[in-house]
């Protein structure tokens, strides 16, 4: 049966058509308005020497080695907005090659269709294919490793490959260890409990220690331990913030609103109960329900969307038998369900910052050549100030109330206004209203 269906034309159009639409919908998104993430990583750290990049870990936003790539595609190509995402979406069409080479090799041909759909159209895949950070590179690592685990030859050569890629894991983002915890599982559930398995992984660690020799050297291990993503564990607190953080994954990380959202998560739950994927499905989940319990308060959804393309794998895992006794037409049929799950809940959950979108045209209204200051408050003022750099009619300070002239822009969609969110910044300023955005407002203030 599997056998025909790789000869079947209409499967191999049909991914063909699915890696298009995925592919095709991440460039469309590639020169959204920048988001502030982005922007405070890009100016405070994609624009500095490599040295500096490499050894500078003050603060979670330099995801070390896509600020490397972010650096040297910039020097080499320009600052553009769709430059600086270069790297993120590379990743993010990586993760939809590798999600069905995966999921073919586990599960099976159709299998791998089924899941190249879901991760195509998944909202939050495609905005952090998009969003200039390290989360899509850090998807393409630890699916490359699940790739190389899955194969029964284990040879020396491959597990240097698998300890240097869990290093390059790490030196993306430190939260990298969350993903070695589920490939630990994944190795021990297909090959069993070895020592060569223990050596290895004792190398990943050793690699990444080496790459942050610089950061640690210049800052300390402080800089990995101690930063603001890393919560103090407190036992009193323990229920209430373990609910409080699986329910904000389940809100971000579960794709659609509502009814829609509950029959995922539901559909998810059924995989426990499929001989072919109860083992690893029950036991991932207690792992993640693990990590999440011992990082405290506040677990920031962003740092499990690896875990997407993997639980999509595993939920086609489990429906692979009844997958494989459709007919093409009719299977093909249900690759439609994504995508229009998507086109109804598109940028309704992920694009929380979508009041940043009328920044650049804000930026673009402000055509004085004179020496001027620019306000803006977090989280706009990053955004506001990466346009900054882009607006070569407009010579300005940025955040400086100084100036004689000065614009400020406030958003009002983050609750902002100029004297609540400037107070005794903004006295000694007579201000005007020159335009009102969607989300924002610009003024002029002149001294008096």
């Amino acid at each position: 049966m599997i056998k025909e269906a790789e000869n079947n034309k209409l499967l191999y159009i049909a991914l063909l058509l699915v890696f298009v639409l995925g592919i095709g919908i991440r460039f469309f998104y590639i020169n959204r308005p920048i988001r502030y993430d982005e922007a405070f990583t890009f100016l405070e750290y994609g624009r500095s020497p490599l040295g500096y990049v490499s050894m500078n870990y003050s603060y979670p936003n330099n995801h070390i080695l896509h600020s490397i790539l972010v650096r040297i595609l910039t020097v080499a190509l320009g600052d553009e907005l769709w430059i600086i995402r270069l790297p993120a979406l590379f990743g993010g069409i990586l993760i939809l090659i590798l999600t069905f080479v995966v999921s073919r090799k586990w599960f099976g041909f159709k299998a791998g269709i089924i899941t190249v759909s879901l991760v195509a159209f998944s909202e939050v895949l495609i905005g952090y294919s998009v969003k200039a950070r390290g989360y899509s590179l850090q998807a393409v690592v630890f699916l490359t490793v699940l790739y190389l685990i899955l194969d029964k030859n284990q040879k020396i050569g491959r597990w240097v490959v698998i300890s240097a890629l869990n290093a390059i894991g790490f030196w993306l983002i430190p939260s990298y260890v969350f993903c070695l915890g589920i490939i630990g599982f994944f190795y021990f559930y297909k090959h069993g409990l070895n020592k060569r398995f223990l050596l290895f992984t004792g190398l990943s660690f050793f690699f990444g220690f080496l790459l942050y020799l610089p950061v640690i050297g210049y800052l300390g291990t402080d800089s990995l331990l101690s930063n603001s993503n890393v919560k103090e564990f407190i036992p009193s607190d323990f229920s209430q913030d373990f609910s409080s953080n699986i329910i904000t994954l389940y809100e971000h990380l579960i794709p659609g609103n509502g009814f829609v959202q509950i029959m995922i998560l539901m559909l998810l739950i059924l995989t426990s109960f499929q001989k072919q994927t109860k083992m690893i499905s029950i036991c991932v989940m207690l792992l993640i329900s693990l990590l999440i319990a011992l990082m405290g308060k506040h677990v920031p959804p962003r740092v499990f969307t690896f875990v997407i393309p993997f639980f999509t794998i595993v939920f086609a895992g489990a429906l692979f038998k009844y997958l494989n006794v459709l007919k093409p037409k009719h299977f093909v049929l249900l690759l439609i369900v994504p995508l229009v799950s998507w086109s109804c809940f598109r940028d309704v959950k992920f694009d929380f910052e979508a009041a940043l979108n009328d920044i650049p045209e804000v930026i673009n209204d402000l055509k004085s050549k004179e020496k001027v200051g620019v306000i803006s408050k977090i989280p706009v003022d990053y955004p506001v100030r990466y346009y900054l750099t882009q607006n070569t009619k407009l010579k300005s300070d940025w955040n400086n109330f100084g100036a004689d002239t000065v614009y400020v822009i406030v958003n009002e969609e983050y609750q902002q206004d100029i004297k609540r969110t400037f107070r005794d910044k903004s006295k000694g300023y007579r201000f005007t209203k020159i335009k009102k955005y969607q989300y924002s407002t610009l003024y002029l203030g002149l001294k008096f």
